[in-house]
């Protein structure tokens, strides 16, 4: 399988180019690891089969800086961080990074699109006050 990486600024950006690539290949599979995130792994592939199978990931721009987080803290802490698996502290840090991100990103969406959602903006301060537990816990100085 070949695959490609596509950042985008937000969730509507994301969700939009989605649709398009789906409309252009009317039999692709759309895998969405937002709604069941992987580990705190988020991001929306399409898988197309034009003639073989390949994977495009589309990602926002903060779902990309967490993976990029992740990579390089699997680098110092092992691979298996990304699967579940590393030290707890590190491992819960990382997941809890993943809600903050999907918080800030859900308020950024909504603030784009003209409306304020009060649970996202909720959701964002709760984990805006827990962030500083979440950098010491991923030795973030």
């Amino acid at each position: 399988m070949a695959g490609a990486r596509i950042i985008v600024f937000d969730a509507g950006d994301q969700d939009q180019l989605v649709r398009d690539i789906a409309a252009g290949f009317p039999t692709s599979i759309i895998d969405d690891k937002r709604k069941s995130p992987m580990h705190g792994y988020r991001a929306v592939h399409v898988i197309v089969s034009h003639p073989l199978p390949y994977e495009i990931q589309v990602r926002t721009t903060l779902e990309h800086a967490w993976a990029q987080l992740s990579e390089r803290l699997a680098d110092h802490y092992g691979f298996e961080l990304k699967y579940g698996g590393g030290p707890t502290s590190v491992r819960d840090a990382l997941l809890a990074f993943s809600d903050f991100f999907a918080a800030l990103g859900a308020l950024v969406a909504d603030g784009r699109g003209g409306v304020l959602n009060e649970q996202a903006a909720q959701n964002a301060q709760v984990m805006l006050t827990r962030l500083p537990e979440i950098l010491e816990a991923l030795e973030i100085k």
